[in-house]
């Protein structure tokens, strides 16, 4: 009689047990759509824009991520661009995710240079920051008529760009990750893209991809892919980066968030044409 009652103890509690881990997966699995909804949708954005070409790709490594990207017109012809990376993994990193997406849009309409967007994301992120997260963030405002793009960094790994069929990583300004210290001030850049370059903007969980034997994925293996573009549509690059990834880890599974953003000034009609 103990024995069965017992058993029956046990079986009720294995199954309270998987009601509420199959409960935790329903709402993860909620929190993850809710969190990639709020975000561009992945692939080609602005695909009828005759200036301009995006192309996205967000793996999370867990369900939620806390990496985040984002691409919008604040004007006609005035694009801003962000790509960021929130410390830790699960379901706080993505809770801060969410409050730097929803700040950044509104500063992104209201100030017009990226090192204040930058500076006043800061200062309000590390108000009830009690948890001590920080974000690592690249962001910047591309003219489309004109190719010049002002740009601003927190912290973040260096964007490469394609230009004359050399690749290099650009310059970056000094700038502290977002989150943690109040009253810190960041600094601009500017680049001219001209027709037919290609920016490419990641987090570090692509460069930091290992494979069996513990060696990175690395800039070498985004600058090879950079290498062989041409003029191949970006939404191919992304395809081929994922694959890359997938074959170097050999693994569906990513260690860490994999984030990327490619922005290319398309070639002028004529220059298409020649070319």
């Amino acid at each position: 009689m103990e024995r069965t009652r017992l058993t029956n103890q046990l079986t009720l509690a294995a199954q309270r047990e998987a009601l509420e881990l199959s409960h935790l997966r329903k709402e993860m699995d909620l929190a993850r759509d809710l969190q990639l909804g709020m975000l561009p949708p992945q692939g080609c954005l602005f695909a009828e824009h005759p200036d301009i070409e995006i192309a996205t790709l967000m793996e999370p490594a867990t369900t939620v991520a806390g990496d985040f990207f984002d691409a919008f017109f604040v004007e006609t012809n005035k694009l801003f661009i962000c790509i960021g990376d929130v410390s830790g993994h699960g379901l706080g990193a993505a809770l801060f995710m969410a409050r730097t997406v929803g700040l950044l849009r509104i500063l992104a309409n209201t100030e017009t240079s990226p090192d204040d967007v930058l500076r006043r994301l800061n200062d309000s992120l590390t108000e009830g920051n009690e948890a001590s997260l920080f974000v690592t963030m690249f962001c910047g405002y591309l003219d489309v008529d004109s190719g010049l793009f002002t740009y601003s960094n927190g912290g973040h790994c260096p964007p490469l760009l394609l230009q004359n069929r050399e690749i290099h990583p650009i310059p970056m300004p000094k700038g502290v990750v977002v989150g943690v210290y109040p009253g810190r001030t960041y600094r601009n850049l500017s680049l001219q893209l001209e027709p037919g370059d290609l920016l490419m903007v990641y987090t570090d969980g692509v460069t930091e991809a290992e494979n069996i034997q513990g060696e990175p994925f690395g800039v070498k293996g985004c600058q090879r892919l950079l290498g062989e573009a041409g003029q191949a549509p970006l939404n191919t690059l992304v395809n081929e980066l994922r694959h890359r990834l997938r074959g170097f880890t050999s693994s569906q599974h990513l260690e860490d968030d994999c984030t990327l953003l490619l922005l290319r000034r398309r070639l002028v009609s004529g220059v298409r044409e020649a070319s």
